[in-house]
Order: structure tokens, then sequence, then C-alpha cells
């Protein structure tokens, strides 16, 4: 079924960027979705989770029985969980003014508030819009409607989730079993556009909803069903700023899909995948991780370089490079379509502190730093597979965070400088070998132009 017609959509938390949807790659799958069980009811439905920028809250809808004008209807409500050192906090229900006896949900989040499904002005009576509070006096303030054309529609059923950029909302609205996805932008003077029809490659005779962007508003995930099968959940690419051309969807693979309702599919920057599914009979939230597998560049030839000494090592380096970074002659990078960094600082086991040979190229970096000064960078830590995850994660994030205090102590400005790592989720080689345990220790470099 259709979930009781789930009227949320949700948004990807903001903060580091997440390179898994910025790039392209060859393969991926997912870990077998586990259910949430501190959120997940055994009477209600739950869906739309959200986690919040900091990673220390869920919040999610729960189905809930109200009466209003004396007539007994069927909302959804705001719900969260806390992360504490032991895991997931049982759940609460969300203080008023953010639950009002209505449709609610939390759909975005910006400095020291949120972003709200719902207009709150109509008391105890639904109305369509979308609303903003924030924290004043240690409490949320009363939710203010947010002025966005073509929005506050008559009837059927509508969703929405803001963009962690806030300047991009994405919304689905229609008749049941005909809703389409939407756009509206924020304009420099500060207005909401009018509403672009994301077109028909998205947009089909069935149903279209809970959209979810990336963070580099490029990939576009939403569900999509029609009246003989349950939704399903999709992904395309925004080929072009007119919001209307995309690639042709792609379904998910299993085990993210199943043969019943699945929806509102969400990623965090740790690659975490958060989505809905009546796979069990009932609504629920749901757990997976996303992992990549990307390829090396086809003349790097793994299997010819063992054993592997200091010189070897160096010679892959080079050849791991796909463009080389000291060329005057190439056009500033467009990091959106690339297939592969700008250039690879490598570590030793265990370590985040910097090799010679790593010196060597990051000072290569901070030359054209130097000689560019529109030019930021991203550098992104990774490890091998040995160790826990939870280690290589804060090992990767060292890395980075090694190569960033490299650059600055040469005299590069820390605001021209980003960091993030990925722990061991991304190997670009064999992991059964010395020479693939290797090259996953390393630094992703990417340069960035300002304009951008």
């Amino acid at each position: 079924m259709k979930a009781a017609q789930l009227i949320i959509l949700i948004l990807l938390t903001y903060g580091t960027a997440n390179p898994l949807l910025g790039q392209h790659f060859n393969t991926y799958s997912f870990d077998p979705p586990l259910p949430v069980k501190p959120v997940n009811s055994v009477e209600e439905e739950e869906a739309a989770p959200l986690i919040s920028p900091k990673g220390d809250r869920i919040y999610f809808t729960r189905t809930a029985n109200v009466v209003q004008f004396d007539k007994k209807v069927s909302i959804h409500e705001i719900w969260f969980s806390d992360f504490l050192e032991d895991g997931w906090t049982k759940a609460v229900k969300a203080f008023h003014p953010l639950n009002d006896n209505q449709n609610t949900a939390v759909i975005g989040f910006k400095n020291n508030g949120l972003y709200l499904f719902g207009d709150y002005s109509g008391g105890f009576k639904n109305k369509n819009g979308a609303s903003e509070t924030h924290i004043e006096n240690g409490a949320y303030t009363k939710p203010q409607s947010l002025e966005i054309p073509d929005l506050k529609i008559k009837g059927g059923y509508y969703g929405l989730s803001m963009h962690s950029s806030e300047k991009i909302l994405l919304v689905s609205k229609g008749d049941s079993g005909n809703e389409d996805l939407f756009v509206t932008l924020l304009t420099p003077e500060g207005q909401w556009s009018e509403l672009i029809n994301l077109g028909p490659t998205i947009n089909s005779k069935g149903y279209e909803i809970a959209p979810f962007l990336s963070y580099d508003s490029i990939h576009l995930f939403f569900s999509r069903g029609n009246q003989t099968k349950d939704a399903d959940i999709y992904v395309s690419k925004r080929l072009d700023d007119t919001w209307r051309n995309w690639t042709e969807p792609e379904r998910l693979p299993e085990p993210i899909n199943s043969d019943l309702f699945d929806a509102y599919f969400s990623i965090t920057s740790d690659s975490t995948v958060l989505f809905s599914s009546d796979r069990m009979g009932s609504n629920d939230i749901y757990k997976s991780k996303l992992r990549i597998f990307k390829n090396l560049p086809e003349e790097v030839e793994i299997s010819s370089i063992e054993p592997i000494t200091l010189t070897e090592e160096e010679h892959i380096e080079q050849k791991l490079e796909l463009t080389a970074i000291t060329e005057t002659t190439r056009h500033k990078p467009e990091p959106q379509n690339k297939s592969g960094a700008d250039g690879y600082a490598f570590f030793d086991f265990n370590k985040s502190t910097l090799t010679n040979t790593a010196k060597t190229k990051l000072n290569t970096v901070l030359e054209r730093l130097k000689s560019d000064s529109s030019l930021n960078i991203e550098l992104v830590g990774h490890a091998d597979y040995i160790d826990e995850e939870d280690f290589n994660q804060q090992l990767s994030e060292k890395r980075a965070a090694s190569a960033a205090n490299y650059l600055i102590s040469k005299g590069i400005a820390s605001h021209r400088i980003t960091t993030s790592g990925f722990g061991e989720l991304l190997p670009i080689s064999n992991n059964e070998s010395d020479i693939g345990r290797r090259l996953n220790r390393r630094v992703e470099i990417y340069f960035i132009s300002q304009s951008q």
C-alpha cells in the first residue's frame, strides 16, 4: 500500500560535503537494511527519518489519531530520538509548538532552527505550506510561514524537502496516485520562484513522491509507483540548470527496494542510509550503508607491482594521478564531473603523519595554491580495511587534517581548505594485497574554484 499517503519529504543533512554522490563511480552496493528499533513502534507507522547535522538526533514522523472538529482523523506528528554512547534513546514526541494537532514534520535544518511542513497560522485546521522556527530563550519560536508561490493548494497531497543550501525546496503535489515533482528556488532578492515541473523524465503517469536531493544538488532520489505497483526508490542525475533535463531514473537495487512500499531515502555525510519501508507489514524506518567500489585507471596494473619498494611506490603514485596538478595549461577543474582526484598523498600503516613522499606531493599543491588565489582545496582521507571501522574512520579524518595542517603551516589560509574522512568505505584497490592496502591509505586532493 502507499503507507497511508505519507506526506513528508526529507533533506540531506548539511555539513561536510559527501563526495560519494559528487563523483562518478563504477559499482556500488548497500548493506542489508536493519530496522531502527528504538524509533519503530508496533502499533503506528513511522516515516521520513532525518538526522541532525551533528548526528546526535534523528527526527521522524509517527501516525496519531486525533479529534478535529468532532471528527476523528489520522495525522503525522514529529518525534525524535537522541544518540548517546550506548545507541539511540527511546523515541519522544516533540513538544509544542512543533506539533500543533495537524500534519507536521521536520523538512530541513537551518542555523539554530528547523524548517517544518505545514502552515501553523491555521490553528487546529490543516493548512498547506512551509514554515521555519528557531530557538529563542531555550525554546522554539512559533513557526512562521514561508511565502512560496503555488504551494498553498486546495486538496490533494503534497510533500516538501528543503535542501541543505536552504535555497532549493523540492515539492511533490497532486491527487492521490498522480503526484508529480517540482522545485522552487530562492532568488538573490530572497523570494521563492514559481514552481518548476521537473519534466517528463522524472514525472510519469503514476506517482512520484519523497524527493531527496544530494549535497551537490545533482543527484535526485525519489520514489515512483502506480495503481498496480507499490513505490520503489529511484535515482537520477540532473543534466543542466533548467531542472527539467535528467538522466533516465535508475531503480536502486535490492536490498533497498522490496516488493512492497519503499520511500523517503536519505543519506548522511558518513554514507549512512535511512529510508521507510512496508516490507514487514507496517511502515518502519530502516538503516543501511552505501558501499562504493571505484575502479583504478586502466593503466595501473596492481598485480604486476609486488613486491613493492619505495621507488616503485613513487612510480605508482605518479600513475594514480589522473590529471597532473602541475600542468599549467589545464582548465580549472569541475569537481562535479571528475572521475578521480587531482592528486594523492599516501600514508604508512596506521599512521597519520606525513611521509617525505607525501610532503613532496603537498609542496606541489602548495605552489599551485600560492600561484592561483582563486582556488580552494578539499582533502579527503581514506584508510585500508585493517582494524575496526570506527578506528579507520578517525584515522582517515586525521590524515586529511595532517595534510591540511601542513599546508596551513606553509602559509595557506585555513578558510581555503576543507577536510573530510571516509574510513575504509571507498577503496580504490584490492584490500587483500599489500600494494592494494598501501594505495587505499591515502588523502585525495581536489582543487575547487571559488567561483563554483
